[in-house]
């Protein structure tokens, strides 16, 4: 018999929740919490039991709350926790109450009430972890800024996992670069189980749809002290309205390839700007990986587009002839593949109790 995984994803004022077998979604769902009920919580841990309530009875309504192997949401920052899937423990939730309070965190809180009473295994994604990183990685060339941080790394390893038939090699041999190309663009080299570098769109690399990557350094300064920009409108330009859309006035990849197909030169220029600057970064990666790359894997809504992609394999492809697509996948699905690998005994289930930063992350 198939095994069955509920998988939730907390947000500031919403639960997405989703009943999953191993081929496809049963049923999912979104609930939306009243924003002014939330603001009566003095932090996140404290709406555990409003949210719960809230879970069990779009459950009921659905019908589909029983015969369920493991309840999984995502967790991080941790405590002293490297990446990797975790049992949902007492050691576990000790890390969370001693932590800071997060939302993801909520997710940990959840997933062990519903699965304890359902006698079915709770896990927790923990995918914040700078630890990973090559120290070399980080240094800046001005003395206390560094690069960081590993964001969405649950969705950099997924697409690992789901690229082993083709690379041929278990987890922890792979070498490959990953690019996530959403809203925010996240280019990563990963080797030995482990995300060893990464630049994203918030601070340097390519721009993205809304994010402006890197910008020289001088120039951004005299903006900064022109008196036309205060912090906070400069710090929205750079990281919510610029890239792509600062330049075309929307973030709609589509729209911008049938702009640059119907004669329209800025369209055309920053769509191939935007794919040159994506593959300098690719190849970047792969030096970090000193040129021994199984694959170069891309995914988010980016990947969606054939012409995108086309643009990035005419770059690249002289890295390795091995470039994979997985097209934009939802939260839900990334995390529920994890507890799926976990009940198969794919992945390794580690314990707070066993695990430090210092420790083997999965």
């Amino acid at each position: 018999m198939s095994s069955k995984v509920l998988a939730l994803f907390p947000r500031e004022t919403t639960t997405q929740l989703g009943l999953f077998d191993e081929r496809f979604a049963i049923m999912r769902t979104e609930i939306r919490h009243d924003r002014d009920e939330l603001l009566g919580f003095k932090t996140p841990a404290d709406q555990w039991s409003h949210r719960l309530r809230a879970i069990e009875e779009s459950l009921a309504d659905c019908g589909e709350s029983a015969g369920v192997d493991a309840v999984i949401a995502p967790a991080g920052p941790v405590l002293d926790l490297n990446g990797g899937i975790f049992s949902v423990d007492r050691a576990f939730l000790k890390k969370i109450q001693d932590g800071q309070g997060s939302f993801l965190n909520l997710g940990a809180l959840l997933a062990d009430a519903l699965a304890l009473v359902r006698d079915a295994r709770a896990f927790a994604v923990v995918s914040l972890s700078d630890d990973e990183l090559d120290p070399i990685s980080r240094v800046t060339g001005l003395p206390g800024v560094f690069f960081g941080s590993a964001i969405r790394t649950f969705v950099i390893k997924d697409v690992i996992y789901r690229a082993l038939p083709e690379t041929g090699r278990p987890f922890q041999d792979v070498s490959a670069v990953v690019a996530y190309l959403g809203t925010n663009f996240i280019i990563c080299a990963f080797r030995g189980g482990k995300i060893t570098d990464l630049s994203n769109s918030n601070e340097r690399g390519p721009f993205s749809l809304t994010k402006s990557g890197a910008i020289p350094a001088a120039e951004l300064i005299r903006m900064a002290y022109s008196g036309m920009w205060s912090m906070d409108s400069l710090v929205d330009k750079l990281g919510l309205h610029g890239g792509m859309e600062s330049y075309t006035g929307t973030d709609d990849l589509g729209g911008i390839v049938s702009r640059a197909y119907e004669g329209d030169v800025i369209a055309a220029l920053i769509l191939r700007g935007m794919a040159y600057q994506t593959a300098q970064e690719i190849a970047a990666q792969a030096v970090a990986l000193s040129g021994d790359v199984d694959a170069i894997i891309l995914t988010g809504v980016c990947a969606e587009s054939e012409v995108f992609v086309k643009l990035l394999n005419e770059r690249v492809s002289w890295i390795t002839d091995r470039v994979i697509v997985y097209p934009e996948d939802d939260d839900l699905s990334t995390v529920a593949r994890f507890a799926f690998r976990a009940l198969k005994n794919e992945v390794p289930v580690l314990c707070a109790s066993d695990e430090t930063r210092d420790g083997e992350n999965a």
